[in-house]
């Protein structure tokens, strides 16, 4: 995939519709398996040349016939767009980029880390609540309550992003639930206790305090983690696996995918660090939260999505043509 973005874009005013006549890009995906991809699914574009940061969020996609598309540029060099219409097995479809001289607001949108760089005020110009199925960046100071939930007594601390903390058994956890989904959090481990234990929830429900939990112990980079069904306090193990979290210096996305409990993956940047496949334990909706294990451990959250989880786990292909 080659992509040039020094030359070649086609600059235009803020327009209600686009025509593909002179596209800056043309976005070929096509679904490579015999079932449909649904529309909704959140796809990542990956560029092999960053887009200047100056231009990155007036770039706009949009369908064949001039409907605009909705995405969300994690970095400079990748984006998510949202599928606006399904692709049949076997099939294929198009979408077009142009470069306009104001921001594509709210159809396209950075993520807050991305808009500090740009010299931007956080969260600004920051849609992800339009691309993903769950979004928040904790902007602002105070927590978003109809949003998120909490159960024991968290330390929960919001200055553009949340820092939580406090005794054990504490937790929070979103309003909104899904029946499946991929469950992304940016985030790095900040406590200053050796006895680090904190987890990612999913499919967990703050009201009555159950889910399935992806759980680290450990300190500073050296980890075991393991695969726990909750239930008001009482864990059940399901498996246990080796994982090595980033240092505490370095921010990192954590995912966890959850598939009507045949599927329960964990991964660190997008790596696969676990899987499980199976479980006995299957909860029919739930959301997305963190609970701290133990007195002193402590976590800091950038932001938190969730995205559906494509059929059978596999992506569209995509090919950029600039």
């Amino acid at each position: 995939m080659s992509v040039v973005f020094s030359e070649g874009f086609t600059t235009l005013g803020v327009l209600e519709t686009f025509k593909p006549n002179s596209p800056a890009l043309t976005i070929k995906i096509t679904n490579n398996q015999g079932v449909e991809v649904p529309a909704g699914l959140q796809i990542p574009i990956n560029l092999s040349k960053e887009v200047p940061l100056s231009n990155i969020h007036n770039l706009i996609f949009y369908t064949n016939n001039g409907n605009k598309v909705y995405a969300w540029l994690e970095s400079s060099s990748v984006m998510w767009l949202k599928l606006p219409f399904s692709i049949p097995a076997g099939g294929s479809t198009t979408l077009y980029a142009s470069l306009l001289n104001a921001p594509a607001y709210p159809y396209t949108g950075i993520n807050p880390v991305l808009a500090k760089q740009m010299g931007l005020l956080y969260g600004q110009y920051d849609n992800g609540a339009n691309v993903f199925n769950f979004y928040d960046n904790f902007a602002g100071t105070s927590l978003n309550t109809s949003k998120w939930g909490t159960n024991g007594n968290p330390s929960i601390i919001v200055n553009n992003g949340l820092t939580l903390g406090g005794p054990s058994n504490s937790y929070i956890g979103s309003v909104s639930t899904f029946s499946s989904g991929i469950f992304d959090a940016y985030m790095k481990e900040t406590s200053t206790s050796t006895s680090l234990d904190y987890s990612q929830m999913v499919q967990y429900s703050y009201s009555t305090n159950d889910g399935l939990l992806v759980r680290a112990s450990g300190f500073d980079g050296v980890n075991t983690g393991t695969y726990w069904v909750a239930t008001n306090n009482t864990f059940t193990e399901i498996t246990s696996f080796s994982i090595t979290i980033p240092t505490q210096t370095n921010m990192f996305i954590q995912s966890v995918a959850y598939t009507s409990a045949t599927t329960l993956l964990a991964l660190i940047n997008y790596n696969t660090v676990a899987s499980k496949s199976g479980t006995s334990n299957a909860y029919t909706s739930g959301g997305i939260g963190f609970r701290i294990g133990t007195t002193g451990a402590q976590i800091f959250v950038q932001w938190v999505r969730v995205r559906a989880y494509p059929p059978n786990g596999v992506m569209p292909s995509v090919e950029v043509i600039a």
